[in-house]
């Protein structure tokens, strides 16, 4: 696997944990009424998983974002 497929991958996984964080979001807004609330709680605490995860997985090794090729991630080879 060449790097360019690992960040093609790593990317992949990036644009899925904020499409599920913004799923959660979306979904605990459409909840209403108080019978709902530890639903919606739960629901926007998930949200704030995928967002943890998404900012984890933006550059586990370097600190650096977004996966690419040549833009000063160093230790990937050009």
């Amino acid at each position: 696997m060449t790097i360019e497929q690992v960040i093609k991958l790593l990317n992949l996984d990036l644009s899925w944990e904020y499409a599920a964080m913004i799923q959660y979001i979306q979904h605990a807004s459409m909840l209403t009424g108080p019978q709902y609330f530890a639903i919606i709680d739960e629901e926007l605490q998930h949200a704030q998983d995928e967002h943890d995860h998404a900012v984890k997985r933006q550059d586990p090794v370097h600190g650096r974002h977004p996966y690419r090729p040549g833009a000063g991630n160093q230790d990937f080879p050009q």
